[in-house]
């Protein structure tokens, strides 16, 4: 059986961001007022809405939105294996 992943607390909620060749996991925590970070060679604004308090995702030069899950780290953690954590470093 899979483990969860330990780099974060099984209960931390957060947003998942996919694509073809990333999985990258932003915590809601460290939203903030909103991250600008790079995946898959795009530029991506992440932010919580104002309104529902719920992160959501967008490419910056578009406004598309790539494929996102609003989740608690134990499922993305055991759903993608090669997930990244979001760090100013990503």
């Amino acid at each position: 059986m899979e483990e969860v992943d330990p780099r974060l607390d099984e209960m931390c909620i957060g947003l998942g961001v996919t694509t073809d060749s990333q999985q990258r996991f932003y915590p809601k925590d460290r939203i903030g007022n909103g991250i600008d970070d790079e995946i898959d060679g795009r530029q991506i604004r992440v932010e919580i809405g104002p309104d529902d308090a719920i992160p959501f995702a967008l490419f910056s030069d578009d406004g598309s939105r790539p494929v996102q899950l609003f989740s608690r780290w134990y499922g993305f953690s055991l759903t993608y294996k090669d997930r990244e954590i979001y760090s100013k470093e990503s």
